[in-house]
Parts: C-alpha cells; structure tokens; sequence
C-alpha cells in the first residue's frame, strides 16, 4: 500500500526558520518515501508574501522529487 504526504510549506518554512534550522526538501522527499513509503507529497503554500521570496524558490524541485506544489493566494 503506498501512501500520500500533505506538507503544509508555510508552517513547515516558518517554525524551521525561526528556530535557525533548514530543511532540504529533497533530502525530507526521501525519508517520506523510505520512512512511511509515501508514493505522492503535496507541498502546499499559504499566501505569497515577497518578504519570504526564498521559501518560493526552495519549493521548485526537480519533478523526480514528485512534490506538487500548490500556492494557495489568499
């Protein structure tokens, strides 16, 4: 049985940020896969804000992460 993963980006950026971490995302794709065998990754984006510019860059991953990305305009 493969499973999907339902990323909220925003809070997942923020809260890593503030706390002086980073995640590699395409590093957090394969544990997704190998942890929890999750076949799909939805990696969802609240409201575009340009003070967060790099949040937007680091989410375009190369289609073999298959992350699908999702920017919700609010």
């Amino acid at each position: 049985m493969s499973n999907q993963a339902f990323v909220d980006g925003q809070n997942l950026y923020m809260n890593t940020k503030a706390n002086s971490w980073t995640v590699d995302l395409a590093r957090f794709r394969v544990y997704l896969k190998e942890r929890y065998d999750v076949e799909k990754a939805y990696y969802f984006l609240g409201a575009v804000d340009e003070d967060n510019q790099d949040l937007y860059e680091k989410s375009k991953l190369p289609d073999s992460f298959s992350y699908f990305v999702n920017i919700v305009r609010t």
